[in-house]
């Protein structure tokens, strides 16, 4: 996935926002949308190795505002003129949402060093993008999800990709889109759900140390 980073460790990304200001709003959320399926759980029991799960998530829409952005030029504030542009819209994104978490996608772009970023939220399959906003929709597949702090999102996606990646038996699946899942809001100090496209570079969807032991 082309997450906005240096390619020799990518993806990386710096906290979407310095504020919690764009995170003003609650309401109860159904939640359906992250339900994980086919879990595999990674590190337990390692002092300091990170923690995983591997889960198959279905594909999903998301409206908002989108910024292409060029590999080197990121920055905290950069993303946070980003969810400032999706503050300006909140109201009528928040309509027609489906649920209360709001999503950073990274989408994949002809250009190699290049990141279509899209800031909103997950909406309904028939929803129908108003005037001034980008429906995009989000390939299911497997991913990698981790959760972190939202102030050591860069960290993570470091450590993710230069530690974590070369030792899980996955690849990067590039052809796909990478998220994060931000908590909603009121619920600030719930943890961000980073998500990697991951495949096993044998086409088995099992990473290399499980394939002769089964599923755990």
């Amino acid at each position: 996935s082309r997450c906005a980073a240096d390619r020799s460790l990518r993806p990386f990304r710096p906290s979407p926002c310095s504020s919690q200001d764009w995170l003003s709003y609650a309401r109860p959320t159904p939640g359906w949308l992250d339900r994980p399926v086919e879990i595999t759980v990674f590190g337990l029991g390692k002092e300091g190795a990170m923690k995983s799960q591997i889960i198959s998530r279905g594909s999903f829409n998301v409206l908002g505002v989108m910024t292409s952005v060029r590999t080197g030029t990121e920055s905290s504030d950069l993303f946070g003129g980003i969810w400032k542009r999706f503050e300006r819209h909140r109201d009528r994104i928040e309509n027609l949402a489906i649920e209360t978490a709001y999503y950073g996608v990274s989408f994949p772009n002809p250009q190699v060093d290049v990141t279509e970023y899209v800031a909103g939220m997950a909406v309904a399959d028939d929803c129908l993008a108003p005037n001034g906003l980008i429906l995009r929709r989000v390939d299911g597949g497997q991913f990698a999800v981790f959760e972190c702090a939202l102030s050591r999102i860069g960290e993570t996606y470091r450590k993710i990709l230069g530690v974590w990646l070369p030792g899980s038996g996955y690849v990067l699946a590039e052809e796909a889109p990478s998220y994060e899942r931000y908590p909603r809001a009121g619920d600030e100090e719930k943890p961000v759900r980073i998500h990697i496209p991951v495949r096993s570079p044998m086409g088995t969807g099992l990473p290399r140390e499980l394939m002769s032991h089964g599923r755990r």
